[in-house]
């Protein structure tokens, strides 16, 4: 799958369906990770997840690594659009546990035909698109198939999805478009930090460990978490360097026109 061959990107995406549709932002480098939408900027960075949740307050919530905290920055990554668009539930994933595969080749597609447990899944590569999936089939008893149609597009050497569509028999689902995508490219950054999602100077910060533990509220520096006391200390030391009116800067949240019921975390497993 070369869509996925990579380290460094930006992804601009929107998802819609029948509620309405939301924006999505993925950006990544070798040891960090963003993803942004209308209700949260997340941040991987450090072996934490580091998240802002409120424009007009610039708190940020920062959490101890965990493969579940790492979930919701990851859980909606841009770069698995090849094998589905995760947000929604029903949306066919790609079969690791498969059997009984049935690979057969026509032109520039082939089809893999296989078994997961009681359902039957197809998918096609197509070879004129980078090898990568244009088309997900999933068929089980008693219910209508589960469809995603691909449709890849190459952005400099990599292939990736411009447009899916999802669909369960006839009725249609919903649509991820690309808005911009790009990769590997000398212009994307090597590094992220938590500047980069509006947590600068003087944001206050609450801390959880991964047994959910709350610690008080620190402060960071725009380089690390200090205690509130010690931001306060600064503060009157030297207000030039940690001036009183410093609390960070709020983020700007991508742009939704959603049902307001909307939970974003219904798209994670």
């Amino acid at each position: 799958m070369q869509s996925r061959a990579f380290i460094k990107c930006d992804i601009h995406a929107r998802v819609e369906d029948s509620r309405g549709w939301i924006e999505y932002r993925t950006r990544t480098t070798e040891n960090e990770a963003i993803h942004e939408s209308a209700q949260r900027a997340s941040l991987l960075y450090e072996d934490k997840i580091w998240t802002t949740v409120d424009p007009a307050k610039p708190v940020a919530v920062v959490m101890e690594h965990t493969p579940e905290n790492r979930k919701r920055v990851l859980g909606t990554d841009l770069r698995y659009l090849g094998v589905g668009a995760v947000w929604f539930r029903e949306t066919p994933q790609f079969a690791s546990n498969a059997v009984d595969y049935a690979v057969s080749t026509e032109e520039n597609r082939i089809t893999v035909n296989c078994q997961v447990g009681a359902a039957s899944k197809t998918y096609v590569f197509a070879t004129d698109q980078g090898n990568n999936l244009v088309r997900i089939e999933e068929r089980a008893e008693g219910h209508e198939p589960q469809i995603l149609e691909i449709i890849n597009q190459q952005y400099g050497e990599h292939w990736f999805p411009n447009t899916i569509t999802c669909s369960r028999g006839e009725k249609w689902l919903s649509t991820v478009s690309v808005i911009s995508a790009k990769f590997e490219t000398a212009e994307l950054p090597s590094t992220l930090r938590p500047i980069d999602i509006g947590i600068g100077l003087g944001t206050n910060l609450v801390t959880r460990d991964s047994g959910g533990r709350i610690s008080p509220i620190r402060s960071y520096d725009g380089d690390a978490v200090i205690p509130i006391e010690e931001a306060v200390r600064r503060r009157i030391r030297d207000p030039e360097t940690y001036p009183p009116s410093t609390h960070g800067r709020p983020h700007t949240f991508l742009p939704m026109q959603f049902d307001t019921t909307f939970d974003e975390s219904q798209g994670e497993d």
